[in-house]
């Protein structure tokens, strides 16, 4: 598999290929399977329309599987495009306890899940599901921020 650049369009068309699966996307978008694929490839021109982005992610977020994932990528894009990010300042000592904090968070959320519920096979109820998968979004957005900082222009 190609690798998906980091905040780029086909990683999270990707995500949301893999999360509703290739046949509801082309649903949802009212297209082929196989252009949907065309759409997780980094290398190919073909992209969806912003109705076409707004459409699986809006079935993203129905399906209560976290933020929108096309959205997020094109923040990203654009934040990547500007010089107020790679500028920030950063103190390393409390962003790792917040990160650590928005771990134990994750962690706990699972594990109330597990305690309540004794069978591994059963599904997430989704409340649940859906506190931990924002815990997961908090996570991604904290390790986001790092990675701007670490890739960020000596001053």
């Amino acid at each position: 598999m190609k690798p998906r650049p980091f905040g780029s369009f086909a990683r999270a068309i990707s995500k949301v290929r893999e999360s509703l699966g290739e046949g509801e996307c082309a649903k949802v978008v009212r297209r082929s399977p196989a252009l949907v694929k065309k759409w997780c490839d980094p290398d190919h021109l073909s992209l969806p329309s912003l109705a076409q982005s707004v459409a699986l992610d809006v079935a993203f977020v129905r399906a209560g599987l976290g933020e929108p994932p096309i959205l997020l990528a094109f923040g990203e894009q654009v934040s990547q495009s500007t010089e107020t990010y790679p500028n920030e300042d950063l103190d390393l000592v409390r962003f790792t306890i917040v990160l650590q904090l928005s771990f134990t968070d994750l962690s706990r959320t699972i594990m109330q899940v597990a305690d309540a519920r004794s069978g591994a096979g059963r599904a997430m109820p989704e409340a649940e599901k859906r506190a931990a998968l924002t815990h997961i979004e908090d996570l991604d957005a904290q390790l986001r921020r790092l990675r701007r900082w670490i890739e960020r222009e000596p001053q």
